[in-house]
């Protein structure tokens, strides 16, 4: 990404059986659940989501939409008014 200094992506990532406390899958190493928080972890991406943004009756909850950046310290306002 040259001459940038700001990474965002954000979206649905559809993964339930990633830990993402720890940006961890007990999958196989081919697995894309094990290959996306590999990446995540090689391009040192911070999440910014901290809760549960699905709940399902019976179901626990799960997060499912996240934002994505290279700053750890990136304020949620910041993330909102790049976006806007």
């Amino acid at each position: 990404m040259k001459g940038y200094s700001h990474f965002l992506n954000l979206g649905d990532f559809n993964f339930p059986d990633i830990n993402w406390t720890t940006y961890s899958s007990d999958k196989n190493i081919n697995h894309i659940s094990r290959r996306l928080t590999d990446g995540i972890k090689y391009l040192y991406l911070h999440q910014h989501v901290s809760r549960p943004t699905r709940y399902r009756v019976n179901q626990r909850p799960n997060t499912l939409d996240f934002v994505f950046t290279n700053k750890e310290n990136m304020k949620d306002k910041e993330v909102v008014e790049k976006i806007k």
